[in-house]
């Protein structure tokens, strides 16, 4: 490599360097640079900027004494500081004079859809040998969400642009294995470590590393991706264990993180760094947000939700998180603020009913986004029902002036959908007539069509049969569906004009397959079992689409919901 430094011994930064600096590094990092002024060059002036990643467009504007309140805030945040070494929060003048070291190097505020989110910079160490220190911090209430990832990304390409061979360090205490494999996905290497040192009360050892600049800085994303199972399931009213993570190893074991206290928790929603859960409260519901950090879900808010209802589904368009509660026949729509935190802003009350005995009233079980997020469907279990709503930009519902509803056949029961991913189809499984509706979808008018219906459990099947949850697989060639009582999944060939082939049925290897959900890669496919008590994960043959025997078991008590996601960290 060329260029390494020479300022390094027994893990420790040797040479002349006046006014230390200490950064924090992601949430849990100590990193320590120096501040060197630069003679022969002028801070580059990069304004708005964008990185567009899978998450969000990232800003970056060149860091100035306008952002001095900002700063003080972030640096004043306890969870920010904790590792850095810092005794005590920033005052207002402490910041403005770290500011004014900080914005004569490389050193830029991140925004996202404008608003301001963290900082990324790399200040200058040597001015000779154009040796950096990359640092980046971040709001506690967007840590998760990839813009660590981003940010490293963006900073690393925009150092590579401006300096000819740039050596670029970066330190990280041991405990951060996230942080650590963030550096790995960029190819920096380990050089040595500290001695140990105390921080917050607490022995901790600092690896040194630097940036390999032999290597693209561009990173492997399957590589340090981390993938986790969130569940919910019925639980007496103490809601011990409702909600439990999940971590998965190479072999597709799972070891459970943590678990929170929820009652009967029937539907949970991963988003931007955030864990919503929908919980049980005497006759009503709560809405229950939790921050997770990879290992550690933290609860930080519950809000009332629907009085006289449970709640059964959850999505998220922008800043609005619909709610389904199926007792009620009811939609609630909550504002989520800046920082994810919901508070309700309206209750949509819904009437009517159909033949079947479970259709006494409006039953609202679902709502779906369109892929553009212009159009909402809300299924009526109750009312055979599917509700057309094209949405605002408040979040707020419109029916659709051109179809406010579609009626599906008499005693069917629309449970849950799926779009492919163009919105050119939707795919619905009934749950009392057991089938699946399909429809052609015009994506400027969002008006459905109904082009066929199938059904998704054998003729000979038992009396409690319930269709529950509808997946496509990733590359939309195989639709699934699966069914209690008869505990079956039906798979499907999706054909070019979006019609389906005729069913092949497997078990569900789990008694009661009331929701599944695929890996992000579409290999592998996670069964929750409300009636066995457990939850599977199945391999999907590549070949077929049909899902194979479980490879893995976990108890569950009464599972109601298992999703599986993946965190860019």
């Amino acid at each position: 490599m060329k260029n390494v430094p020479k300022s390094t011994k027994n893990g420790e930064r040797i040479g002349n360097f006046d006014n230390q600096i200490t950064f924090s590094f992601h949430r849990n990092i100590e990193m320590v640079y120096y501040k060197s002024i630069f003679p022969h060059h002028t801070p580059f002036q990069m304004i708005l900027s964008q990185e567009v990643d899978h998450l969000a467009a990232l800003q970056y504007q060149a860091l100035d004494i306008r952002y001095l309140h900002n700063l003080q805030q972030l640096w004043s945040d306890p969870a920010v500081i904790r590792y850095t070494g810092t005794p005590e929060p920033y005052t207002l003048e402490q910041t403005r004079q770290k500011l004014e070291r900080l914005q004569q190097s490389d050193v830029f505020v991140v925004f996202q859809q404008h608003r301001f989110i963290g900082i990324v910079g790399c200040p200058c160490i040597d001015t000779k040998t154009l040796e950096f220190g990359l640092f980046y911090q971040f709001r506690q209430s967007v840590w998760g969400r990839g813009y660590a990832t981003a940010a490293v990304k963006w900073m690393l390409a925009f150092m590579k642009k401006k300096y000819i061979q740039p050596v670029i360090y970066a330190d990280v205490i041991t405990q951060n294995t996230a942080s650590e494999k963030i550096l790995k996905r960029f190819h920096f290497i380990c050089q040595s470590e500290s001695k140990p040192i105390h921080s917050c009360g607490q022995k901790t050892i600092v690896r040194h590393y630097v940036l390999d600049t032999s290597k693209n800085v561009t990173p492997t994303k399957e590589a340090f991706s981390m993938q986790y199972i969130f569940t919910g399931s019925y639980t007496s009213p103490d809601g011990t264990d409702g909600v439990r993570c999940f971590s998965i190893d190479l072999d597709n074991r799972l070891t459970q993180l943590c678990a929170a206290d929820i009652y009967s928790p029937t539907y949970v929603l991963y988003h931007h760094g955030l864990l919503y859960a929908v919980g049980r409260n005497g006759k009503g519901s709560r809405l229950h947000t939790f921050s997770f950090d990879g290992k550690n879900l933290t609860a930080i808010s519950t809000v009332p939700a629907v009085e006289d209802s449970t709640l059964c589904h959850l999505s998220i368009v922008g800043n609005t998180l619909y709610a389904s509660a199926y007792g009620a026949g009811k939609l609630a729509r909550f504002r989520l603020d800046e920082n994810g935190i919901p508070s309700c802003r309206e209750i949509l009350a819904y009437q009517g009913g159909s033949v079947h005995p479970r259709q006494d009233h409006a039953h609202i079980h679902s709502a779906f986004p369109s892929p553009d997020k212009h159009f909402l469907l809300v299924c009526d279990l109750g009312s055979d029902r599917i509700y057309n709503y094209c949405i605002q930009p408040d979040g707020s519902l419109l029916p659709n002036p051109v179809q406010p509803e579609i009626v599906t056949p008499a005693g069917s029961g629309p449970r849950h959908l799926t779009y492919t991913r163009d919105g050119i189809y939707v795919y619905v499984i009934t749950e009392l007539s057991a089938q699946v509706l399909v429809y052609q979808r015009n994506v400027q008018t969002g008006i459905l069509t109904q082009i066929q219906i199938t059904d998704c459990v054998p003729q000979e099947r038992p009396e409690d049969t319930l269709s529950a949850d509808i997946h496509l697989s990733k590359d939309e060639h195989s639709l699934y569906a699966s069914s209690r009582g008869a505990d079956c999944m039906a798979i499907y060939a999706v054909q070019s004009d979006g019609t389906l082939r005729a069913p092949v049925y497997t078990s569900s290897y789990a008694s009661g397959p009331r929701n599944f959900s695929l890996s992000p890669n579409g290999q592998l496919t996670v069964i929750g079992g409300q009636y066995s008590n457990n939850i599977v994960i199945c391999p999907i043959d590549p070949n077929t689409g049909i899902p194979c025997e479980p490879i893995s078991e976990t108890e569950m008590p009464q599972a109601t919901c298992a999703q599986w996601i993946e965190i860019d960290i």
